[in-house]
């Protein structure tokens, strides 16, 4: 691949491997939930790294090196990699990370954290994917409407231990959030503060894979409340639906009528994708 082009597509590295947690909990900055320090090691090819090389050097790494969490732990409610905390570091084929994470859900079981920690120790927690976006990659922004007539809950205690520790060493975690995936119909009219909600948006599933850094817009004004900082899928292999996560950070109701989800799409390679993301998530 000839210099120029790893200035206008966008790639993705595999899924980084956490190789420390903090026991010390704060609370997160933008969530109000809390939160514990992270560092995450991923490994690049030569594509990549040369890609990572060039961004490095860029005004504002924080748009263009950025990191998408494994769409399981997501939907489940786990947040973090935002760009006011976290930090980036090159270091020869790896890309070192340390930025905060939280349980967003609102459910006070402990799960999530509990069993991040247990694989972290173990040295093989998977947990998220480093994006690389160069600006010349960008096509362009899209907005994409909430879907009304869907939205996602979750027991999580129908998640047996083995199978978590599996999902966090590696293997899809796409079957066994189906299995416990319940649609609970019809979009309601408004979200409490300090609430979580997993709806869905409809893309094309011929286009590109797309980055869904999230904003919520009602016409043209955003809606502020937060969801996954980015996430990184290929809408073939999800056939077109992708669920969003929002979490109300506000102090009042918020409408989640009329909403569209805005998104910037990217031009990439499929081809050059390693075949862990072509396995779900």
């Amino acid at each position: 691949m000839m210099h120029h082009d790893l200035d206008s597509i966008a790639l993705a590295s595999q899924d980084g491997v956490v190789t420390g947690m903090s026991d010390h909990e704060e609370t997160h900055p933008l969530y109000g939930t809390p939160a514990h320090s992270l560092r995450m090691t991923a490994s690049l090819d030569q594509l990549e790294r040369e890609s990572a090389d060039n961004l490095l050097w860029t005004t504002d790494v924080s748009k263009t090196i950025r990191h998408s969490i494994r769409s399981w732990a997501a939907q489940l409610g786990l947040a973090g990699f935002n760009p006011e905390c976290t930090e980036v570091r090159l270091r020869g084929s790896t890309v070192d990370v340390e930025t905060l994470v939280s349980d967003i859900s609102g459910k006070e079981d402990g799960m999530l954290i509990d069993s991040l920690r247990r694989n972290v120790s173990s040295g093989k927690a998977r947990l998220s994917r480093i994006l690389l976006l160069p600006p010349d990659s960008l096509e362009g922004l899209k907005r994409l409407p909430l879907q009304t007539d869907r939205h996602y809950d979750f027991d999580r205690r129908d998640l047996s231990p083995e199978t978590i520790d599996g999902i966090w060493q590696g293997a899809s975690g796409r079957q066994a959030i189906l299995d416990i995936r319940k649609n609970m119909g019809m979009v309601p009219d408004t979200l409490l503060p300090g609430r979580y909600f997993v709806g869905a948006v409809e893309a094309n599933p011929n286009e590109h894979c797309w980055v869904i850094e999230p904003e919520l817009m009602r016409g043209e004004n955003r809606v502020r409340v937060l969801h996954d900082q980015s996430c990184l899928y290929d809408p073939v292999r999800t056939q077109g639906e992708r669920q969003v996560e929002i979490r109300n950070i506000n102090g009042i109701a918020e409408s989640l009528k009329d909403l569209d989800v805005l998104v910037s799409v990217y031009r990439t390679n499929l081809e050059l994708f390693h075949c862990d993301h072509q396995r779900g998530v």
